[in-house]
């Protein structure tokens, strides 16, 4: 018998060969809008997985065949319909991945940001979460470790003479768990003892000294950001405040010996800039300045790893934070119905002075996939504030007037103004992300969202939330009668309920949707996505860009 054994190079080849031909022959079944969906599925899923093990076979035809998939709006109607789009987009990050630098790469992403300016629903979130997937390597900060906790104990005299200055005289006043100490020897800063909450978060304020410490040396930024100077004692960031004076409108809970971390900051740092020109308000040019320029910081930042994870509290539901997985936090990509979103806007961390409460900013070290998600509750919240901004200019006027018919104040928002706000809001945080201007046309309909956001945010059609009866077992009489009492029931229609008898409907809104459904506003949920997935799009190319050229 005589073996002939063919070289390594004809074999690879015959396999190169075999398996073009069986990608060539599945780009077919992805393109066909008439095939049922199990075997399109399958199809464009065979197509995905060669493209993963031999992303070299793809072609102009490859491409042409998932665009025609994504742009196909037939399988919106099936509610498996993101897996089916999940696997398109994510054959194309195939290609832009593997072929860095070629036409094809340049021509798949293109075809993916071309897509999504029309796309809506699965299509949309399976397009933005695609792109919002490109690895961008983007590691924050390593910060020092928390040290064993020993905190010197000092008195409110004492502290005071820590300063080189004389601060007396000084006025005291509670803003929250936060003591503020005014004196005129400081006439444009404060002295801020922040104490921890009620749980005892040491690790937070150790967590918010340390970030004002490090971007105060680290951070350079061309817009207006005044960092807090902290200010430690004895040598300890924490530390315990003896004889705590307790505030005239009464007492905010044990605070005596309670953890505290001090620093000096401006006077404008507890000046909200959705309060609109009153006394000490924002005129609404100071408010778009404003706004403005916290979305190029929160941009800014994230594009160094360093993400505030609550410019406002985000809820899905807020009474069940107890019991649900998610601890009842929004998540946005999903689109569900947000809960309470003017009480999130009361005290918004973005303000005159820029980003506060570092408590809340982490050091990112994760995959894109969640700097995306983190991208989009930054925009989300800009978003929220800026409507806010509008409905406070009649804070009075909110929820459903005697007669049960909701409020309707779309009057206070003027529609090119708005308009304005949201672009500038994007524009912004594009430039802070990328450091570069945005110059491509928006993937959205400006005037179309604007449009709709006024139409849910100025009409308080949501009002309504309901305590289920599992959430009212975890709590005690006490917590009960305390919890109805909060959301506007009488004394009298308390003690006429028992307690995980029945759901009780509330009416703790405005919210911005049916409580347990869809949010009421998607095209603002798409709109963020889109504005998340083109900032990491432009960075990823940015840096193949400067890969090539340094090649």
């Amino acid at each position: 018998m005589i073996c002939i054994t063919l070289p390594a190079v004809l074999i690879m080849d015959r396999v190169q060969y075999s398996l073009a031909i069986e990608l060539n022959a599945l780009e077919g079944p992805v393109a066909d809008t008439g095939l049922e969906f199990i075997a399109r599925y399958m199809a464009v899923s065979n197509v995905n997985s060669l493209l993963e093990s031999h992303p070299e076979l793809a072609g102009p035809s490859t491409i042409s065949a998932l665009e025609g998939l994504l742009k196909d709006p037939g399988p919106c109607a099936e509610s498996r319909g993101l897996f089916l789009y999940k696997q398109a987009a994510e054959a194309l990050i195939n290609v832009v991945l593997h072929s860095q630098g070629t036409p094809l790469s340049y021509q798949a992403l293109f075809t993916l940001k071309d897509a999504l300016v029309d796309s809506t629903g699965a299509r949309h979130r399976a397009i933005t979460e695609a792109i919002g997937s490109l690895p961008l390597v983007i590691k924050g900060p390593n910060l020092p470790a928390s040290p064993s906790w020993q905190f010197p104990e000092i008195t409110l005299k004492a502290l005071l003479r820590l300063f080189s200055r004389n601060l007396s005289p000084y006025k005291l006043r509670w803003i929250g768990r936060s003591l503020v100490i005014e004196s005129p020897q400081m006439p444009d800063k404060i002295l801020v003892i922040k104490t921890a909450n009620k749980n005892g978060s040491v690790q937070s304020l150790h967590n918010e000294i340390i970030w004002q410490e490090y971007l105060r040396k680290n951070l350079s930024a061309p817009v207006r950001f005044e960092i807090p100077e902290p200010v430690k004692v004895k040598g300890a960031r924490v530390f315990k405040l003896l004889d705590v004076p307790l505030p005239s409108n009464g007492n905010p809970g044990s605070l005596e010996g309670r953890e505290s971390i001090c620093f000096i900051t401006s006077r404008e740092y507890f000046s909200y800039i959705n309060e609109p020109l009153s006394e000490k308000g924002f005129t609404v040019e100071e408010f778009r300045e404003a706004i403005s320029r916290n979305a190029w910081l929160l941009g800014h930042l994230a594009s160094a790893g360093i993400i505030h994870t609550a410019p406002i509290p985000l809820f899905h539901n807020r009474v069940q934070q107890d019991r649900r997985p998610d601890r009842g936090l929004y998540e946005w990509w999903r689109g569900g119905r947000l809960d309470r979103w003017l009480d999130s806007c009361l005290y918004p961390n973005i303000g005159p002075t820029g980003l506060r409460d570092f408590e809340h900013i982490v050091s990112f070290k994760g995959p894109t996939w969640k700097l995306y998600r983190h991208m989009g509750a930054h925009i989300l919240s800009l978003l929220l504030v800026s409507g806010s901004y509008f409905r406070n200019l009649n804070p009075a006027l909110r929820g459903r007037d005697m007669d049960g018919i909701p409020v309707d104040v779309r009057h206070l928002f003027p529609p090119k103004i708005f308009e304005e706000i949201i672009q500038g809001i994007f524009y912004s945080y594009f430039h802070g992300f990328t450091g570069s201007e945005f110059t491509d046309k928006l993937p959205f309909d400006l005037k179309g969202l604007a449009s709709r956001m006024i139409e849910e945010m100025g009409v308080d059609n949501y009002m309504e939330e309901i305590l289920r009866t599992v959430d009212q077992a975890r709590m005690s009489e006490d917590e009960f009668r305390s919890f109805l009492a909060e959301r506007g029931y009488s004394k009298k229609k308390i003690l006429s309920l028992e307690k995980g008898r029945e759901e009780l409907v509330l009416l703790t809104g405005p919210h911005l949707g049916e409580f347990n459904q869809r949010i009421s506003i998607p095209e603002m949920i798409e709109a963020i996505g889109s504005m998340a997935a083109l900032c990491i799009a432009a960075k990823w190319n940015d840096t193949i860009t400067k890969k090539a050229g340094t090649v």
